[in-house]
């Protein structure tokens, strides 16, 4: 009978991957594991088509008595490797897509050019990789949409709060591919995610959630009060500003460098990333992807505005920026001076 054959096993994580297309989130991972034959399967098939590797060592390569290959391959699947690279993997699976790459800088206009992205190409996101914020249900769904929708399409895109670093030591940036990134005056990114932050505190005030209670662990605050004055909100800014696991120095430098201007300069010249200025985004983006509608950034209320924060804070503000406005001024000088909606890194070296 038809229901009795079995599939042949995946000889490569494209193979593997490839099987995922016939995932159903209702009958799940098991239902999908069933449909394949196992049974002469090796441990070393297992490493190199789940996980696109060899053993780490001889204790795991060497089958234990009563090994079970179905049952490796569903703790393959199922560990945390497998989602921690699920991003690599995918990318690795398809090498002849061209990538469309955005490195995301926090608060510019990420979130609207992501949704673009989305909507046109298979696609990738940091959060796919995050167990916190993708469970295996979901993980699963999403990559048998990515591999349904990578065999209709010569592009695939991924995005998210990851550095240009993260790519370049991965080897995920070749020639022909289309990374870029977007970037806004520096004081204007950390005004903008203080506020974000603030916002959540008010928000969702009282109701348990990952992201505000890691902020307010990090800021040392055990509650957010329901009507803060301004003068607490002007203290609270300058912590803010100050603690490092909550708004990081030289934001633009350090995601696409190592947090200096010659680092950046230097990384995005050797990348040859496309950079985007905030101002120019809506005309860029009719430009390069054809999207006409207009943009409706996705800003918080400006609880907090740079007059609220003391001399001392905008002090410091000055100094977290230096190496920001050092890269910041070149590019908008070549912006200024050629009247271009975009620069290529290496036109920066």
């Amino acid at each position: 009978m038809l229901a009795d054959i079995k599939l042949k096993p995946p000889r490569s994580h494209r193979e593997m991957l490839m099987m995922f297309a016939l995932f159903n989130p209702e009958q799940g991972i098991d239902a999908l594991l069933d449909q394949i034959e196992w049974s002469s399967v090796t441990r070393h098939q297992i490493y190199h088509s789940v996980l696109g590797r060899p053993p780490e060592s001889v204790k795991v390569a060497i089958p234990p008595e009563g090994y079970s290959p179905r049952r490796h391959a569903q703790a393959a699947v199922s560990s945390a490797e497998f989602q921690h690279r699920i991003r690599e993997l995918l990318l690795g699976a398809f090498p002849e897509k061209r990538r469309v790459v955005f490195v995301h800088i926090p608060k510019t206009a990420g979130t609207d050019i992501s949704e673009a992205l989305r909507r046109r190409f298979p696609w990738l996101e940091y959060h796919h990789s995050i167990p916190a914020m993708c469970d295996q249900k979901r993980l699963f769904a999403e990559i048998r949409d990515f591999v349904l929708a990578a065999s209709l399409s010569d592009t695939v895109a991924i995005t998210g709060h990851e550095r240009l670093r993260w790519y370049r030591e991965r080897e995920l940036l070749r020639f022909g591919d289309m990374p870029f990134t977007i970037i806004r005056d520096p004081k204007s990114i950390i005004l903008s995610y203080v506020n974000f932050i603030v916002n959540r505190f008010v928000k969702f005030r009282g109701i348990e959630r990952a992201d505000t209670r890691q902020w307010m662990k990090h800021l040392e605050l055990d509650e957010f009060p329901e009507h803060p004055s301004q003068r607490y909100l002007a203290e609270l800014a300058g912590k803010m500003i100050r603690t490092p696991m909550v708004t990081s120095p030289n934001m633009i430098c350090t995601f696409l460098g190592s947090g200096t201007a010659d680092s950046a300069r230097d990384a995005v010249a050797v990348t040859d990333i496309e950079i985007v200025h905030l101002r120019n985004y809506q005309k860029w983006r009719a430009q390069k992807w054809s999207i006409d509608k207009n943009f409706a950034p996705n800003t918080s209320d400006k609880i907090i505005s740079e007059t609220l924060l003391s001399p001392m804070d905008r002090e410091f503000m000055a100094q977290i920026t230096e190496e920001d406005y050092k890269l910041y001024a070149l590019i908008e000088k070549k912006l200024e001076r050629d009247g271009l909606l975009s620069i290529r890194g290496s036109e920066l070296a």
